[in-house]
């Protein structure tokens, strides 16, 4: 929220008129900066995290978005839940570019957390409408 603050000309031009104005007025226009600021943040949630995923897609063999969510519910909250098919010669690289993307988005408040190896249940195939001898 508060890179947003910053970098938003909506958000600064709001956050510039709080100043100086009586407490009546400042709570009521603070109450709206705030609903503000989760509505901006709530717009771009989905396309950072279609930023990363399509990152992180680029240095696996293969890569599934199970859910990728444009609202927040509360303080934590997940944004982007993947699955990512990384040979195992190749998992270095993969946290090398999770570390820079962390790095990156740091700024907006977002965290990265990596869990597994797990078995690649996204990516098995399975063809149910062959007969059983």
């Amino acid at each position: 929220m508060e890179a947003l603050a910053r970098e938003d000309p909506e958000v600064k031009s709001l956050r510039e008129r709080l100043q100086g104005i009586p407490p009546g007025m400042a709570y009521l226009q603070g109450k709206k900066l705030e609903l503000l600021l989760e509505n901006k943040a709530q717009e771009r949630l989905p396309q950072w995290a279609q930023q990363v995923h399509e990152a992180l897609a680029g240095v696996c063999e293969a890569a599934e978005a199970l859910e990728i969510r444009g609202e927040l519910e509360g303080k934590e909250t997940v944004v982007l839940h993947g699955a990512y098919l990384v040979p195992e010669e190749d998992t270095g690289r993969f946290r090398g570019e999770l570390a820079r993307l962390g790095g990156e988005f740091s700024c907006w408040g977002l965290r990265f957390v990596l869990s597994g190896p797990w078995p690649p249940y996204h990516f098995a195939q399975c063809d149910l409408d062959v007969e059983a001898p």
